[in-house]
């Protein structure tokens, strides 16, 4: 269990509610090694493709489910028999955060995960984000090029939220450091409207 979780289980009155250490640390859990059969690396997927995920286990475990996660928002659940349909028409051309997380069959419903990318292309768009700089002082500027075979205006993306804009889909784009915070961090660009594409992530660490 996580700290968190030892600690719930062991509070008697509500009133017994003081956790010291991290709550999210499980030293002595043992995840399993997760498998995903369908994605090959370096081949761009198109229409509905089907991924089969399995789980191994060092003991007497089994997965009790699986989940799949694209871009971080859960997608769909499958039995440990099962595989996931995958329908790529339904995401943006471009590049795409794939993870896969394997629940076991005990109370405690420890978890493991793969984790990967992929690349859809259903249509013949490119959409590319290029950095001039992978190192930037949290006081200077990141800048960033863009450029994409529509015309629409093309977002800069960080954690979700639109850090600057390419005007047309092409162009360089000035980012304050400050705004992104020390430290690495991914941006990509997105083009919705007419065409629905999304860049290869980049990373840029803030010093």
């Amino acid at each position: 269990c996580s700290l968190a979780e030892a600690f719930y289980q062991s509070v008697a009155a509500p009133f017994h509610l003081l956790v010291i250490g991290d709550p999210l640390c499980q030293p002595w859990a043992v995840a399993p090694v997760v498998t995903v059969d369908g994605v090959v690396s370096g081949t761009p997927l198109v229409g509905t493709v089907s991924l089969k995920p399995a789980a191994r286990y060092p003991d007497a475990r089994t997965a009790s489910r699986f989940e799949l996660y694209v871009d971080g928002v859960k997608s769909q659940s499958a039995a440990p028999d099962a595989q996931f349909s995958l329908d790529t028409n339904l995401l943006a051309d471009g590049w795409h955060e794939a993870r896969v997380v394997a629940i076991d069959n005990t109370p405690i419903a420890v978890q493991g995960a793969w984790m990967g990318d992929f690349e859809v292309q259903n249509g013949d768009g490119v959409l590319e984000l290029s950095l001039k700089d992978a190192r930037v002082s949290s006081d200077g500027t990141v800048s960033v090029d863009v450029s994409s075979t529509a015309s629409e205006d093309a977002q800069i993306m960080q954690n979700g939220r639109v850090v600057g804009v390419a005007a047309g889909g092409t162009g360089s784009v000035a980012i304050e450091a400050a705004r992104l915070g020390r430290g690495r961090t991914t941006l990509y660009a997105m083009q919705t409207g007419a065409t629905n594409m999304r860049s290869r992530p980049i990373v840029v660490e803030i010093q």
